[in-house]
């Protein structure tokens, strides 16, 4: 028996890569959730373990605001926010690109990292953050991670693939230019 949906250039229907995105999704948030919960029930996280000497260390962070602690006090905020994009990263996930995997697998692990904070913020009132780079000052987790992947994923797609030069590009005022 044949079916009628459209396949990707991999042979996937749009439902299967779909299931494919869930899965990534849930592992995301499966890695996430056993670390920030190693790091919350073991106290020598609290003071901090080198895991690569002037380089790497893994220490327990509460971070009330979203990012480098920006909002702090506005949990409530946050969290509908949070939420909100998470709603529209979906939709856009699963009706404007189901035919894109690159951009699917770039939402997904927004989607992912998003979750996976606002879980956090929801049941703990704070996000619970454990990795600590030397030359970045901000402390991070792993749906951080995900989310800045995910985004990465999204802008260079834009870049190199939505906008191709010679495309036009809307100018703001109604009209069609082309693009440099």
């Amino acid at each position: 028996m044949k079916s009628n949906q459209r396949k990707d250039k991999f042979g996937r229907t749009a439902g299967s890569a779909v299931i494919t995105q869930g899965v990534l999704i849930a592992v995301i948030l499966l890695l996430d959730y056993f670390t920030k919960s190693a790091v919350r029930n073991r106290d020598e996280f609290g003071r901090g373990i080198t895991i690569i000497p002037d380089l790497l260390r893994f220490v327990y962070v509460k971070n009330e605001g979203a990012a480098f602690s920006i909002l702090s006090g506005y949990r409530i905020g946050l969290i509908v926010v949070s939420a909100l994009a998470i709603v529209i990263a979906a939709f856009i996930l699963c009706r404007m690109y189901k035919g894109n995997q690159t951009v699917m697998f770039g939402i997904a692990m927004v989607i992912a990292g998003g979750l996976g904070n606002l879980i956090d913020r929801v049941v703990f009132g704070f996000v619970t953050d454990m990795i600590s780079f030397s030359f970045f000052p901000p402390v991070f987790n792993v749906a951080d991670i995900a989310v800045t992947v995910g985004c990465m994923i999204l802008i260079i797609h834009i870049i190199f693939f939505d906008l191709p030069k010679g495309n036009t590009v809307d100018n703001g005022q109604g009209k069609k230019e082309k693009q440099r």
